[in-house]
């Protein structure tokens, strides 16, 4: 007997389809998670119960697959907020026929064990059934023993899996970074053999994949394994980098916090692309547009920083005006993690720096100023149009160089003594007027 903490909607869905005559177990990467001991987060079950009879036992269900077996039962859930409702994705026992395009079977049909569901799989820390009342697992295939021995092996014969969908190539590599995972010598090999599938399967397929390793602690880890396998030339759509740039890169993902940072992504980009390629690399994978816009913009700036350009407190203003405040922390961890040697702790030198000087309140903005247009057109008493935004400039400027003046008192006072002419007449970026 072992016992898996199954959440109790995911249970009542097994309930329900043991109560009416039919079997029910947890499949897929919760079991894995949980004998693991990580956090399971889609809990699917298997059942030999057709799609139509887990309609009619369930009021509240979703079609998502149907033609595969596959329908997506919404159980309500009652919390501190409110009822709300829980997908279980139930999916009948089935065997499939050939993957004729690479991506899914010709046909469907029903199987009559969940031994016979299983064999389908792709991998063997994914083909472990967990049947909750009983408290007992499946294991056809020595999943568990791999999960022991961290393994990533196929179910069956490598190249015939990586054969059948091309996905997996990248879900293997995948697996194997988020778990720490070696790969099993037979299944890197059919891996590299078949690499070249992979340009067969969608792009927002591949994407999605790629984020998620990309979001592991071990990423750069996996980033080799791609190099290595021969997938990366169906990942990115880069010239083929050399093994010195993949392992730099390699160097600063490790050096980065795991998780969705933008300067993750930047760092692949700053390793393994350039200025031109870049939105084309991330249109490729498929990024949400402002995580990519964040990213370019991070990879732009870090190729044209220069540490000996910012050794002022003015310059480093000027600079990060043009990062932006909100890219300061990134693009400091960003920096310190394409050092060459490695780098101190965030809180000193210029990754300090940045992040001090960026802090809210600095000024490194026209936002930023004590005083805005309509101040700017009632002490000198002209209009709205470009001239406002030019003494704002100067205004900016000047608190580039003297943060202490940020005050509107000082900034007024300052308008007040440029228009008498105490000092220069003109701001010196106004346009010459005869």
């Amino acid at each position: 007997m072992e016992r898996i903490d199954v959440p109790g909607h995911v249970l009542e869905v097994c309930r329900e389809l043991g109560r009416t005559g039919y079997q029910a177990f947890i499949v897929g990467g919760a079991v894995r998670d949980a004998l693991l001991g990580r956090p399971a987060v889609d809990w699917d079950v298997a059942t030999d119960a057709p799609p139509a009879v887990v309609q009619r036992i369930f009021p509240d269900t979703i079609p998502t697959g149907a033609r595969y077996g596959t329908v997506t039962v919404l159980v309500p859930v009652r919390e501190q907020t409110g009822w709300v409702r829980r997908p279980v994705q139930v999916t009948m026992f089935r065997t499939e026929g050939e993957y004729r395009d690479g991506r899914r079977p010709e046909w469907v049909a029903p199987a009559h064990t969940i031994e016979e569901d299983l064999s389908r799989r792709d991998l063997t820390v994914n083909a472990i059934a967990y049947d909750p009342w009983e408290e007992r697992l499946v294991d056809p295939f020595g999943g568990r023993a791999d999960l022991a021995t961290g393994i990533v092996r196929t179910v069956g014969d490598p190249a015939r899996r990586f054969r059948e969908d091309g996905l997996r190539l990248m879900r293997a590599v995948r697996l194997a970074t988020e778990l720490g995972f070696r790969m099993e010598a037979g299944t890197w090999r059919a891996l590299q053999q078949e690499a070249p599938r992979l340009a067969r399967v969608s792009r927002e397929r591949v994407g999605e994949e790629w984020r998620r390793l990309l979001r592991a602690e071990a990423a750069g880890r996996g980033l080799v394994m791609i190099y290595e396998s021969g997938l990366l030339l169906h990942v990115l759509p880069v010239p083929h980098p050399g093994r010195n740039a993949v392992e730099r890169t390699k160097a600063a993902l490790d050096r980065l916090p795991a998780g969705d940072g933008p300067e993750r992504v930047a760092a692949v980009l700053v390793g393994l692309s350039r200025d031109d390629l870049d939105d084309c690399v991330l249109r490729a994978l498929v990024y949400p547009r402002a995580h990519a816009k964040s990213a370019v913009h991070l990879a732009r700036m870090l190729r044209v920083f220069s540490a000996d350009a910012v050794g002022t407190e003015p310059a480093l203003r000027r600079f990060l005006r043009g990062l932006g405040r909100s890219n300061a922390a990134a693009f400091a961890r960003l920096w310190q993690a394409w050092q060459p040697v490695e780098p101190a702790r965030l809180g000193d030198g210029l990754a300090g720096r940045i992040v001090r000087v960026a802090a809210p309140g600095q000024p490194i903005d026209l936002s930023d100023l004590a005083v805005g247009g309509r101040d700017v057109q009632a002490v000198l008493g002209i209009g709205p149009g470009p001239e406002v935004g030019e003494w704002l400039e100067r205004l900016l400027q000047h608190v580039f160089e003297h943060p202490e003046d940020n005050r509107r008192d000082r900034l007024v006072h300052l308008l007040r003594t440029w228009k008498t002419g105490a000092r220069q007449p003109s701001p010196p970026c106004a346009k010459h007027r005869s």
